[in-house]
């Protein structure tokens, strides 16, 4: 992350075209780290180790064990990592 106050000095140009590269550079990065997450995958699939698919609402058993956990650490987490992630 960029200093706010070095980015706001910087020409909206500058800033437009930063932040057309950054778009670009994650999105690379995410299709690299998905591929090498594939083939890590592939791998443990063959050499026979059972891999469990979680469906959508499966994440929602951890929900409420997990609210006295979130509760106790909220203030040092803060709201926006929290929101983050999820319910």
């Amino acid at each position: 992350m960029v200093a706010a106050l070095f980015w706001h000095r910087l020409d909206a140009g500058t800033r437009a075209r930063l932040d057309q590269i950054i778009q670009e550079v994650t999105h690379e990065y995410n299709g690299l780290a998905f591929q090498t997450d594939e083939g890590n995958r592939a791998r443990v699939v063959a050499s026979g180790v059972p891999v469990i698919a979680a469906d959508a609402t499966a994440g929602q058993g951890w929900v409420d064990p997990l609210r006295p956990v979130r509760a106790q650490f909220a203030d040092q987490i803060g709201p926006r990592l929290l929101g983050a992630a999820g319910s």
